[in-house]
């Protein structure tokens, strides 16, 4: 990648000789102090190097940890947006977050059918107030997938629910309160599971 830098370099000096000789002829010998030409030209400024990051990488676990997270998260963003258009479409954008339990997908569902059945639909969401990270486990049914366990402080008090003419339904009020939830989740971001939900639960009654 470096070649032919000394044939240049020689080049060069020779060129640099012979234009100085030029120069120095052509001089008045009687001229001892010549007048300095006046040079225009841009200033040429140096950028000071960018100073390497001092924060360590994340470790495996912080990566899963954080995309697991960004995954519950996620999962409510897309149960509202679900809601908002009176469920239209709801199973292919809900079960993916419940791939890798069948079961649950099964509990799940029925909530989701009944709604889509009624013609109901919502505004406002469920908001992640908080979620904290209490366990991660490096594939410990020897599958593959790591799992990761949170608890979480969950607001719906926005949430409002309407019938199909446009009526809000009295049986429907959210919690008047945040309240707590946890989560497991099971997965490896970079495979076709992604990641699952394997347990979801709330506790409307209690407050966080």
């Amino acid at each position: 990648m470096r070649t032919r830098r000394d044939t240049k370099a020689v080049i060069a000096a020779v060129t640099v000789a012979v234009t100085a000789t030029m120069g120095l002829g052509a001089c008045d010998p009687a001229d001892v102090n010549p007048t300095p030409t006046p040079t225009t030209g841009t200033t040429q400024t140096t950028t000071p190097p960018t100073e390497p990051s001092t924060e360590p990488p994340l470790s495996y676990e912080d990566q899963q940890i954080a995309a697991a997270e960004a995954f519950v998260i996620d999962y409510y963003v897309v149960a509202a947006d679900v809601a908002h258009n009176g469920f239209e479409g709801w199973q292919e954008r809900i079960f993916p977050f419940y791939a890798g339990n069948l079961e649950l997908w099964d509990v799940r569902s029925t909530g989701y059918q009944e709604d889509e059945a009624a013609g109901i639909h919502t505004e406002g969401a469920t908001e992640v107030v908080s979620i904290t990270a209490t366990d991660w486990a490096a594939d410990p049914t020897e599958s593959g997938f790591d799992t990761v366990t949170f608890t979480m402080c969950l607001d719906s008090r926005s949430v409002v629910t309407f019938n199909e003419d446009g009526s809000p339904r009295t049986d429907r009020t959210p919690v008047d309160h945040p309240y707590p939830a946890t989560a497991l989740v099971m997965g490896q971001p970079e495979t076709d599971l992604g990641w699952s939900f394997m347990e979801l639960e709330a506790d409307g009654p209690a407050e966080c």
